[in-house]
């Protein structure tokens, strides 16, 4: 199932995803979802503030009309879990045990950054309380409600340290976080080797639909492209790295197709993470 369609879209019996373009491109995200399953409703990632928030709660109401019980963060970044005040009480947040370590550590320093770069768009960022999950797990959790299994799996380290996929086994559906960005550069904030072995893990799994973290609705397809992406990236990256080349001469010598897609701004910094990556693996320079 692919959609280049933004707003609500009902992917399952009782499961939506919200795609959303708060950040450019067009469909560009950051997604969220809804899984309505007897009297339970699970909300996955809250977006990045109050407002929009209560935005996603507006999709909720056109779908039901019970209260949110549980709320999913992917993962601890902003855009993503800002707006867990909305729904949290009465919802319960439920994440990696990293995320909560993270917003707790780490929240209020990681709400500036995003006041500074987005108030013009979200002025109510700067309203936001940063609120870390209630319920933990390290690995693998499994969720039972009105017959229904929803498996939250940690892939390990990747997009950042406290991924979670949220996945369906029944309707083969896969809430990605971002370990999907669809055809989007990617951000990495954890680890690329990582990070494509958390992609081959999603596609050894029995997946026909995938609610990525950031751009339009996917299939393994896309999968398979990010994953090439991140294998190219960190391919060219080691040449660089082994011929000693610095950081600033590296990112201007990469060249692949895949800095056609949007958000390439984020190749600079995604080479300096490879090289701390490839410095702690011991490379040979």
């Amino acid at each position: 199932m692919v959609h280049s369609e933004t707003g609500l879209i009902e992917i399952g019996p009782g499961i939506w995803a919200v795609i959303m373009s708060i950040i450019p491109p067009e469909g560009g995200g950051p997604n969220a979802g809804f899984i309505v399953t007897g009297d339970h409703v699970l909300v996955i990632d809250s977006l990045m503030s109050p407002s929009l928030g209560q935005r996603l709660t507006k999709h909720l109401r056109q779908v039901t009309d019970k209260v949110p019980t549980y709320l999913i963060n992917t993962h601890e970044h902003g855009d993503h879990v800002f707006g867990n005040q909305v729904f949290s009480p009465p919802a319960t947040i439920i994440g990696h045990e990293n995320v909560r370590s993270v917003l707790l550590s780490q929240g209020e320093a990681m709400l500036k950054p995003y006041i500074d770069r987005y108030s013009s768009l979200v002025p109510d960022i700067k309203d936001t309380t940063v609120l870390p999950p209630q319920i933990t797990y390290r690995k693998h959790m499994v969720l039972h409600f009105d017959g229904r299994a929803i498996e939250l799996i940690h892939p390990g380290i990747a997009h950042t340290h406290g991924d979670t996929m949220v996945y369906l086994p029944e309707e083969k559906i896969l809430f990605s976080g971002d370990i999907l960005f669809n055809h989007i550069f990617p951000v990495i904030r954890g680890s690329s080797a990582g990070w494509i072995a958390a992609i081959e893990l999603a596609e050894a799994m029995d997946i026909e639909t995938i609610v990525p973290g950031h751009g339009f609705m996917a299939t393994k397809k896309e999968l398979g492209d990010l994953k090439g992406c991140l294998i190219e990236l960190r391919t060219q990256v080691k040449e660089c790295f082994v011929q000693g080349l610095p950081v600033e001469q590296a990112i201007k010598k990469i060249d692949m197709p895949y800095l056609r897609w949007p958000r390439t701004e984020r190749l600079g910094p995604d080479v300096e993470t490879i090289y701390d990556e490839l410095l702690k693996e011991g490379a040979v320079r």
